[in-house]
């Protein structure tokens, strides 16, 4: 499966796709973009109430959260599949890209680089 956002080079989405053609696999393409989007929406109002609150600028904001935010969506992605689809024993094995399974900080939930790569919940 390959989660599709507005980071997605075509390069990886080419890799992926060839990838499962070698190994002779299903490919799937699930995009992700509105929702990363909706829950931005639906946490701004709440984020702003408690930046006022106190005293905090949204210019002072972690943008580690967009990134963040990614490797949950595909996570909540792989295991509802995972769970809906019972009989086809899918196990989920990682969320993460290229990148971050190259240097070993895949997380089913996101990761936290202040802590240096340690899962957060």
């Amino acid at each position: 499966m390959v989660f599709l956002c507005k980071f997605s080079s075509d390069h990886s989405k080419e890799d992926a796709q060839k990838l499962a053609e070698n190994l002779g696999i299903c490919y799937v393409s699930i995009p992700i973009q509105e929702t990363l989007e909706e829950y931005h929406r639906t946490l701004e109002k709440t984020s702003q109430e408690i930046r006022n609150y106190f005293g905090v600028k949204k210019e002072d904001d972690d943008s580690v959260v967009d990134e963040n935010i990614q490797p949950r969506a595909r996570g909540n992605c792989l295991m509802d599949i995972s769970n809906q689809l019972k009989n086809l024993e899918i196990l989920a094995v990682n969320t993460g890209n290229k990148t971050v399974l190259a240097l070993g900080y895949c997380t089913l939930w996101g990761y936290d680089w202040r802590n240096r790569g340690q899962s957060v919940m």
